[in-house]
Parts: structure tokens; C-alpha cells; sequence
């Protein structure tokens, strides 16, 4: 490599004018002017100094004051080296990369200590933190964790579910998973983790769907098969029940239901062979006999039929119970105990 030497010395009293600085340069730049040659300069110090070109600097370089690197968005950085001190940012004001800028990947190791760890809001409470192995994540400081909208974010997949889901509340319960952004509708763990509590829920699939109605109004009923209006309520858990003359039961939820009724009739002259039938109805159509008695002989006596069936039914299907009786129109007792329906979705 090829250098220009140049020598010049001044006193400290000398007068350096501005033509003999001038001709220091010219010297200097006409020894260059080739092209060929580079410059090297042994313990220089500059207020100002601009180059122009690939530049190549050999050695520690050190940079006081403001650095600027690059003036234009498409100047390109290259780091070759390893950084060996922290990057430090003015609080709060930088990010690191961004919407047009983002970068492929972050690399964190904090050897045996752990995997590395990410730092939130200034401080070391708040954190994302790997283990050594990288097996485990922890998540430190964070009171809760929310999605960016309102039903926009699923936690897990359907090919990437999670093995489990542990929760404690310490002495207050096990534990609660709420649903549709409220506390109204919950499954939730008492502090033991013994017994596990429901609530808000109407429609669960498993849910215990119950109802019990029975009638002592003595309505009268005649041969003609006749919906039996049971207007007294028990019970009736997901008020599914409609009384009067077209009395039903709306299924709240698909599944098999267990319809187990009784009526019993004041006394009243039969001939032999009048019957009294009971029957289950769906959607108003015959669905099953749930009983049937015929009178043994010409007398008067107090006639009683019941049964129970399973009933296959979808939300929004009706049950009733109809009855008919040969003997024309006759009263029910009016005790009761004696004229019910229950109706019980079994558990599937």
C-alpha cells in the first residue's frame, strides 16, 4: 500500500494564513490525484470531517457525540461483528423495527439461567421468561391477559390444543372459566376441588331439564282423545311448559326424555269393555300408548291410567299427554296427587 508523505510543522506562536493552509491541501491533493494511493493518518484528531466513497477504517474506532448512520431509508447497515454492550433507547420514544420493517426472528439465551426473557413497561415485574431447556414458558407480573378486540382470539386450536388447563383462586374457589364476557355463566371449582358449580346456563347439553305439573280443576274429558290440561306447576326448570286447552311441553334441549303420566276419574257407570286410554303425544301426532284400562263389568267405579315412555325429541318439538274415555264425558278427581306428568331429560 502506498502512502503520500507530507510533513509540516508550525510553532505554536506561527502565523498560519489561509494561502499557506490552502497550500498544504494542494499538496496533499494533488499527491492523490492518481487515484492509486491511500491516506493514512496516526493519531489525528478532527472537529469535522466528511468522506466521500468506500472508506475502510483498521483498528478500534471510537465515536464521540452524535452518530449518524446513513441519511436515507434504503442506506443499508451491515453488522459483520458481535455487539458486546447493551442497546440502550431513549425511554419510551424508539421501537425496534416496524410495520414495513419487521424482522424474522428473536434469538434469546440467557445460558443456564434461563432462556431469555422479555421486559415490559420499564421494569422486571412484568415479563415473558423461557426456561434454560426452552420447554416451559413463564409469565410474570401480569394481572390478566387480553385479546386485542372482543371474540377476535382463540387460546389453542383444533390442531394445536393445550395438554391442560390449571387454575386457584387460593381460599376463594378452584378456579372459575367464564363465558360471553360476563360472570353470569360459569364453571367453577370450589377451593377443594371437590365439587364443580354451574350457573347462568339454560341450554346445556347435559343439563337437568325437569317438569312436574298436575291439575285439580275436575276438568271433564270424553271418547275423543283430548289434551289434558295439567295447569298447576311443580316444577319446571327451563319454564317450558305452555297450560290451557292446548297444554304442552316445548324441549329445550335435543336429547331423550323420560314422560311418565297419571289420571285418575271420579266415579262413574261403565259397561264392560269401556276403556279409558292415555297417550303420548310429539308435534301432535300419536307418539306412544301410555296406558290403556278396560272396565271388567257393568258398574260404577273410579278408573285411574298412567305409563311412562322414553321420547326421542329435538329443541322445539311439543309433548302432551291426551286422554280418552268411552264412557263420555267424565270428570277427573280433583285431588292432585292423583292427575301429573313428569317429564326428565335423561343425561346422554
Amino acid at each position: 500500500m502506498a502512502y503520500t508523505a507530507r510533513s509540516t510543522t508550525w510553532s505554536a506562536n506561527d502565523t498560519l494564513t489561509a494561502s499557506a493552509l490552502n497550500g498544504e491541501f494542494n499538496v496533499l491533493i494533488n499527491g492523490l490525484s492518481d487515484g492509486t494511493k491511500d491516506v493514512n493518518m496516526s493519531a489525528a484528531t478532527f472537529a469535522s470531517l466528511t468522506i466521500s466513497g468506500v472508506s475502510t477504517f483498521s483498528g478500534a474506532v471510537s465515536m464521540n457525540g452524535t452518530i449518524g448512520l446513513g441519511n436515507a431509508s434504503g442506506d443499508q447497515i451491515t453488522f459483520t461483528g458481535t455487539v458486546v454492550s447493551a442497546i440502550l433507547a431513549t425511554d419510551a420514544t424508539y421501537a425496534l423495527g416496524g410495520t414495513s420493517n419487521g424482522w424474522t426472528a428473536l434469538y434469546l439465551d440467557n445460558a443456564a439461567t434461563d432462556g431469555g426473557s422479555v421486559y415490559f413497561d420499564g421494569s422486571n415485574a412484568s415479563y415473558l421468561q423461557s426456561a434454560a431447556d426452552g420447554a416451559s414458558l413463564k409469565v410474570g407480573g401480569f394481572t390478566s391477559v387480553l385479546p386485542n378486540t372482543t371474540a377476535s382470539v382463540a387460546l389453542g386450536g383444533s390442531s394445536n390444543a393445550f395438554k391442560s388447563l390449571l387454575l386457584d383462586n387460593g381460599a376463594t374457589d378452584g378456579g372459575a372459566v367464564y363465558f360471553n364476557t360476563g360472570t353470569t355463566a360459569f364453571i367453577k371449582s370450589d377451593a377443594s376441588g371437590a365439587t364443580l358449580a354451574t350457573g347462568g346456563f339454560t341450554d346445556l347439553d347435559h343439563a337437568s331439564v325437569k317438569a312436574y305439573y298436575n291439575t285439580n280443576d275436575g276438568d271433564s274429558y270424553s271418547t275423543g282423545p283430548a289434551i289434558v290440561d295439567f295447569e298447576e306447576s311443580v316444577y319446571d326448570s327451563h319454564s317450558a311448559v305452555t297450560v290451557g286447552g292446548s297444554w304442552h311441553f316445548t324441549v329445550p334441549i335435543t336429547g331423550v326424555y323420560l314422560v311418565s303420566s297419571h289420571v285418575q276419574f271420579v266415579s262413574a257407570s261403565y259397561t264392560v269393555s269401556d276403556s279409558v286410554i292415555l297417550s303420548v303425544y310429539k308435534n301432535g301426532t300419536l307418539y306412544a300408548r301410555l296406558g290403556i284400562v278396560e272396565a271388567g263389568s257393568s258398574t260404577s267405579f273410579n278408573i285411574g291410567v298412567g305409563g311412562s315412555a322414553l321420547v326421542a325429541a329435538s329443541a322445539t318439538d311439543t309433548i302432551d299427554v291426551r286422554v280418552q274415555n268411552a264412557k263420555g264425558s267424565t270428570a277427573l278427581s280433583s285431588t292432585a296427587t292423583s292427575s301429573y306428568i313428569q317429564i326428565i331429560k335423561l343425561s346422554q
